[in-house]
């Protein structure tokens, strides 16, 4: 993997969003800072899947809050 996935995670929020992946900080919650709703998220997640090989079962999606989160559940896999 040439960039890393914060940076590819940005970039697939900010493109769902329609936001700058620079305003996209790992700190932030998906639904109350970036005001995701629960199709945006899942748009996110199988986003990840097809991006990095993941795969996400329903109990895993209820636990993803943040930023950091989506990035940790990349990482780990």
């Amino acid at each position: 993997m040439d960039r890393e996935p914060l940076a590819i995670i940005q970039e697939i929020i900010a493109e769902e969003m329609d936001i700058s992946p620079q305003e996209v900080r790992e700190d932030m919650n998906l639904k109350e800072d970036l005001e995701m709703d629960e199709t945006s998220i899942t748009q996110l997640l199988m986003a990840c899947e097809a991006e990095f090989g993941v795969e996400y079962e329903l109990q895993d999606m209820w636990q993803i809050k943040t930023v950091e989160d989506v990035v940790n559940s990349v990482t780990e896999w």
